[in-house]
């Protein structure tokens, strides 16, 4: 007889280890996932995602499609994206709020193409606002549309000190 563990050091299935033991419960297999990531752009703003995710052992799989929505304000972080590609990881694995895009992102739609939980997270709204003088990004407020769940709220401040 065979079992099967996933630990998970994440929110994602990109953050899990999959150890598989046998009867006397001693491992047999461990595997992470591998994930594949294409990154669709149109006038400097990424506009698609797709994530294809092969977890090994028990040949997961699951793929699923992003699509970004964008207001027509300059991203203030744009310049550091396009000088420093790991910033762009960086902070999108940390939060959607800056992507690697000329303007300022509105939306997010998730669609789960195959396996995935699709009653996770299935769109991220932003309602930026901007300071009246600068014209810079000054808030940001996140709801996510969960279809399952209740939406939940966050809330960015961002400041800015100029560098001479």
């Amino acid at each position: 007889m065979r079992y099967t563990r996933w630990v998970s050091y994440g929110p994602t299935i990109d953050d899990t280890a999959h150890y598989e033991y046998n009867n006397a419960g001693l491992p047999i297999s461990w595997s992470r996932p591998i994930i594949y990531i294409e990154y669709i752009y149109q006038n400097g703003d990424l506009v698609k995602r797709i994530t294809t995710t092969f977890a090994g052992g028990k040949n997961i799989f699951s793929k699923s499609e992003a699509t970004f929505e964008y207001d027509s304000m300059p991203n203030p972080f744009y310049w550091l994206f396009l000088n420093n590609p790991y910033i762009s990881e960086l902070s999108e694995r940390a939060t959607f709020l800056m992507l690697p895009s000329k303007h300022n992102i509105n939306k997010i739609t998730i669609n789960y193409l195959s396996g995935g939980d699709p009653s996770y997270i299935t769109g991220i709204l932003f309602e930026n606002k901007y300071n009246t003088t600068t014209h810079l990004l000054e808030e940001q407020i996140v709801k996510y549309k969960p279809s399952t769940r209740d939406s939940v709220r966050s809330s960015t401040v961002f400041t800015y000190t100029k560098v001479q």
